[in-house]
């Protein structure tokens, strides 16, 4: 009975019932172990239920009041198919011209399980129109960011997880044309995982590599690499003070340059004499930092949301609350200049929000909050005024893709039920789906449809909304 009141300790935190349960009964019948826990007013009894593997408890049926969404509509849903061993190796996808480029890994000509890049035209349809392979094998590593030129050629990244290589390799870039046969190849030394985060290009064909690297005495640094468009070096440029500098998302703008956030740990960076801090930085196409802005003593700014529209930049973030009182959520609104225009409370709870935003057509801005299946979207115009709630939605966007109808798609990952595991896990592992909704410009729905193909077990589909209003799943 001690052993199973010590899981139970460790499994009311990994759901987050520790603070709701009222009382709880633990029985045992032929090695099977049942838990049944009765809760306070407003939340629902939960029964767990665990058996004896070896040394290894094996966590099974927790109910968290699943429901499927009905489908609305979904013959209508314009899907692109991918040939892709997605779930193991994952994909980046580019709207080109004349239809899509798909890039991945394989080892479908590798006798020694060597991973080479595989890249896939396709038409509007999502018919093949060339597939071509690049004989540069390596142990471990994948397809991170893809960019388009005018001209129709195209550049990728491979980057290599060193961690998990048995040799000393190098991630490398590769440009192709538009029929995809290669230009050059650039190796890129990359021990430490961080230096190659993110990759963008200019319409004079400049490449610009965003990262961070440590310098000789193990403190982060911000790093910028700038290329010509036959990969050679132009200039690179670090950023920070005299402690850690990381980054948590970037973003290119032809009008602004190169868009970071992050959080700096140093109280001399750009003469911001403060120790740990969250900021927002533009850094021009010759790599010099224009501007900072340092976020308030108790404002946090939420790792990955951040919206650059035109000269707009907007980030969402919380107030660290007082004891007692519930942090609140917020959206930022920044000039190119890097000065605050507004900012609007929006949220209330902090795990409620800062899963996703976008901007629409129209300009107004889009934001999803919510928690396990129940999730909420908010509309605001450019001026902050909220327009437009949708609240007790059964899902919770994390993923937003504006329309070029003035629509939008969401994608949310919905939990089922949970799957066998190891109790030590410190996460409760999903059967999950994915379920897609195309919004009209008026907020209602026009096509709904839920996709699950890893039924029973770990493991959610591949599904990426485009700005066409079709999406590209895998096959």
């Amino acid at each position: 009975m001690k052993r199973a009141g010590l899981t139970l300790i460790f499994l009311l935190f990994s759901l987050g019932l520790s603070s709701c349960v009222n009382s709880v009964e633990i029985s045992s019948e032929e090695g099977v172990n049942s838990v049944k826990m009765s809760s306070k007013e407003g939340v629902n009894s939960v029964e767990m239920s665990y058996e004896e593997v070896g040394m290894v408890k094996i966590l099974s049926n927790v109910d968290n009041e699943y429901k499927r969404l009905k489908d609305i509509n979904a013959k209508s849903v314009n899907e692109i198919l991918l040939n892709f061993d997605i779930n193991t190796y994952g994909v980046v996808v580019k709207e080109a011209l004349d239809g899509y480029i798909a890039a991945s890994m394989t080892n479908s000509t590798s006798e020694d399980q060597m991973l080479t890049p595989i890249i896939q035209k396709l038409n509007e349809d999502g018919k093949i129109i060339w597939e071509r392979e690049y004989n540069y094998p390596v142990t471990n590593g994948q397809v991170t960011s893809m960019c388009n030129f005018t001209d129709g050629s195209f550049i990728f990244l491979v980057k290599i997880n060193s961690y998990f290589s048995d040799y000393h390799e190098n991630s490398f870039i590769i440009k192709c044309d538009k029929d995809g046969k290669e230009i050059w190849k650039k190796e890129l030394s990359d021990f430490t995982e961080d230096m190659l985060k993110y990759m963008f290009v200019n319409s004079e064909g400049d490449i610009f590599l965003v990262g961070e690297t440590f310098n000789n005495i193990g403190i982060s640094d911000i790093v910028i690499s700038k290329l010509n468009a036959h990969g050679d070096f132009i200039k690179k440029s670090s950023f920070g003070g005299s402690d850690f500098e990381t980054i948590y998302t970037a973003s290119y703008n032809n009008e602004l340059g190169i868009i970071i956030s992050g959080i700096s740990q140093s109280s001399d960076f750009e003469d911001i004499k403060r120790h740990h801090f969250w900021f927002v930085g533009c850094i021009d196409e010759e790599l010099n930092l224009k501007w900072i802005f340092p976020a308030e003593e108790k404002e946090i700014f939420l790792s990955e949301q951040l919206l650059v529209d035109k000269e707009n930049i907007y980030v969402q973030g919380y107030f660290l609350a007082e004891k007692d009182k519930s942090n609140v959520g917020f959206l930022l609104k920044l000039d190119k200049n890097g000065e605050r225009v507004w900012s609007e409370n929006i949220f209330t709870e902090m795990f409620s929000f800062g899963r996703a935003m976008e901007v629409l057509e129209n300009g107004n801005i889009i934001i999803s909050a919510g928690i396990k299946n129940k999730g909420s979207l908010v509309i605001l115009n450019d001026s902050g005024k909220e327009i437009k709630r949708l609240d007790n939605l059964d899902y919770v966007a994390n993923k937003i893709v504006s329309t070029f109808d003035g629509g939008f798609i969401v994608t949310a990952e919905r939990n089922i039920k949970s799957v066998e595991q190891p109790v030590f896990i410190s996460s409760i592992w999903y059967d999950t789906e994915c379920v897609a909704i195309k919004y009209k410009s008026d907020y209602h729905i026009e096509w709904r449809k839920t996709y699950d193909k890893y039924k029973n077990e770990k493991g959610l589909d591949f599904v990426l909304p485009l700005r066409n209003g079709k999406i590209v799943l895998e096959k």
